[in-house]
């Protein structure tokens, strides 16, 4: 009896192959690493993003996050076939203005997606990712910027700009001076 107790208790450890995590040899591929999202007191947002396999074979993906009170993500996990692609839609939920004074500028909100090579077209279950060493997943992290609508910026995140610009360049840039950011005043006094 007791030797069946032992057997009952064992956890089924899941096979599966194993995925070199080196820079080069990802096997998936994102269109985005930063979710920008431009938000508006009670009102939803949305932004997408891309997973693309680089391997010729079914990847189990499920992607998680910091905050799943704040944001939907549809689909959060399935089956990735052979060198597809899938869009992933990340909702941000509507809040009202004093909560999101609080989280503009300051949010470390951030997704993280974890891919392992499966053999199943069925989306893994929980259980099945529990039994998934780390050694046989590909993690990456995605971040997520929250930018109010009526600024149109982050305070405290400057390089949440696409451009990657200073303040200044970005004045400069956008004619608030005059001069372009790329050339050097002309005089043209002769």
């Amino acid at each position: 009896t007791t030797r069946s107790k032992k057997k009952k208790k064992k956890k089924r450890r899941v096979r599966s192959k194993r995925i070199d995590c080196g820079a080069m040899d990802a096997p998936v591929e994102l269109d985005k690493e930063v979710l920008r999202f431009v938000v508006e007191p009670n009102v939803s947002c949305s932004q997408r993003f891309k997973v693309t396999s680089r391997v010729n074979e079914k990847l189990a993906f499920k992607i998680m996050t910091n905050n799943p009170a704040r944001y939907f993500v549809k689909p959060n996990s399935g089956v990735l076939r052979n060198l597809g692609t899938i869009e992933i839609h990340v909702r941000f939920e509507a809040v009202d203005k004093a909560k999101l004074d609080t989280i503009v500028g300051f949010s470390k909100d951030k997704f993280q997606l974890h891919v392992t090579r499966t053999d199943s077209s069925a989306a893994p279950s929980s259980a099945i990712w529990a039994t998934v060493s780390k050694a046989d997943m590909f993690t990456k992290r995605i971040k997520a910027v929250i930018v109010d609508s009526s600024t149109g910026s982050s305070p405290s995140s400057p390089a949440t700009n696409p451009t990657n610009s200073t303040p200044a360049t970005a004045a400069a840039g956008a004619g608030a001076t005059g001069v372009s950011a790329n050339k050097a005043p002309v005089n043209n006094s002769s």
